[in-house]
């Protein structure tokens, strides 16, 4: 395990992720929600097929526990499904908020469950920061109360942490087979919510959001990769950590693109949420002996 791999792979992750809210801004005004994530989809299922054929690697995961695996071709779209039903439903930062801190709750228990973690004080330290911010960076936020739009934000947060634990259990050895499954049911399960859903599938075609959704994919084939070395070389619970940058890479992006300038609190939450990302770091800096 190289925990600095680890980390800088999640951190890097957690930039690319940072650039997703822009750009599904400017996809949205020409495809519908479930339509643009079946595109998006599609497209790294492409990709990664093609990588695949290049490398003549066998589709075949027997060797991979089928409950295992069928959970992880399963979480991944019910995580950005129910995500979606949590905004549109109810209010962004309640269902950024409930992702995150229900994310890291389920970490933190499974990490020490199933992979033997330890408790130590630097990933309190984090894990506390980062609570912090999140209040900070989602004020204000209303009232969780028992909603629908809760309910949703709380099963993505699970169906996100879910994803990522499987992510290390499964390991890097199958990473593009894997992917590729896991991208396929994603693009026909989305397609499908598309088409009963009634949405309007394509509202406008300009060739900005085409080429935005064709970068989305090759972004999606990125971080899927680095979220597969990086949580098989980093604590599984200071990874959910590391990759909460996103807000912090997000805001800075908004800022400069979209001219989205946030407010005195959320400029403090997102400062915090990244010192809780060094705090993560700590974790693998060795002390030198003086000896």
């Amino acid at each position: 395990m190289n925990k600095k791999v680890g980390f800088y792979s999640l951190l890097l992750s957690g930039l690319i992720f940072g650039t997703f809210p822009m750009l599904i801004r400017f996809i949205t005004s020409s495809f519908g929600t479930f339509t643009q994530i079946s595109l998006r989809t599609a497209i790294a299922a492409v990709i990664v097929g093609a990588i695949l054929f290049r490398n003549k690697t066998s589709l075949n995961v027997r060797h991979i526990h089928p409950i295992a695996l069928l959970l992880f071709f399963l979480a991944f779209p019910l995580d950005v499904i129910f995500y979606t039903f949590a905004i549109v439903t109810g209010k962004a930062t309640n269902a950024l908020f409930l992702l995150f801190a229900v994310s890291l709750l389920f970490s933190l228990i499974t990490g020490t469950l199933f992979f033997k973690e330890k408790i130590s004080y630097q990933k309190i330290i984090a894990v506390v920061l980062l609570l912090i911010g999140l209040v900070c960076f989602t004020h204000p936020f209303d009232s969780l109360g028992l909603t629908m739009a809760t309910i949703f934000g709380l099963l993505a947060g699970f169906f996100d942490a879910l994803t990522n634990l499987l992510r290390k259990h499964i390991g890097v050895a199958d990473r593009w087979v894997t992917l590729f499954y896991q991208y396929l049911t994603m693009g026909v399960l989305t397609f499908l919510l598309g088409n009963f859903s009634g949405e309007i599938m394509i509202k406008n075609i300009s060739i900005i959001p085409i080429a935005i959704i064709v970068i989305y994919g090759i972004l999606n084939v990125s971080t899927g990769s680095l979220l597969a070395i990086g949580f098989s070389n980093f604590d599984f619970n200071l990874g959910t950590v590391v990759l909460a940058s996103e807000l912090f890479f997000g805001a800075i992006f908004n800022t400069i693109f979209l001219h989205e300038v946030p407010t005195t609190i959320e400029a403090v939450g997102g400062l915090i949420i990244f010192a809780a990302v060094l705090a993560a770091n700590l974790t693998f800096a060795p002390r030198e002996s003086r000896a």
